[in-house]
């Protein structure tokens, strides 16, 4: 509102513009006019210009790198530091937008997350293989394939499935 607007202003009558879903404008009426600010035929010129400035302000440019900043590598956990580092420096000059720093900040994370993952030249990486012997069966006592329900004629059973009860 502008300075000096409150001045304007009945705080009892109401706006009488009605709405296209047929309610009136709650809004309070001017002083001297029928209408708020906002419906008042007479302003029509002064609320587009004030919509206009508002529009300037909030397509401003925006803090944003140039288009021929060097792409930076993110490969080790010190580039992504270094990354961090020159964001938060540019955030304090005021030439990086507070909200592309928050995003450079949340990628970060996300790329450390990464590097984490993988496994580095010095990390022992082995894999293990338990191998156990076959057990022969306990209800056919052959290993020969006769056909019982244990061991399905393969004349053995494994470790998990040996039964609890055994046969002599």
């Amino acid at each position: 509102m502008r300075a000096g607007a409150e001045n304007n202003m009945t705080h009892g009558a109401q706006c009488e513009f009605v709405k296209a879903s047929g309610s009136r404008c709650r809004a309070n009426a001017r002083t001297a006019s029928a209408h708020c600010w906002f419906h008042a035929p007479e302003l029509a010129g002064e609320r587009h210009s004030a919509r206009r400035r508002g529009g300037i302000a909030r397509t401003s440019h925006k803090l944003t790198l140039p288009p021929d900043a060097p792409r930076l590598p993110l490969a080790s956990i010190a580039d992504v530091l270094t990354l961090l580092e020159a964001t938060a420096n540019e955030v304090r000059r005021g030439q990086l937008e507070t909200r592309l720093a928050n995003c450079v900040g949340y990628l970060c994370s996300v790329a450390l997350n990464g590097l984490a993952q993988i496994p580095g030249p010095d990390s022992p990486v082995s894999v293990s293989f338990v191998v156990r012997a076959p057990i022969p069966c306990p209800l056919c006592k052959t290993e020969t394939g006769k056909e019982c329900k244990q061991c399905q004629g393969m004349g053995y059973v494994s470790a998990s499935k040996q039964p609890s009860e055994t046969v002599s």
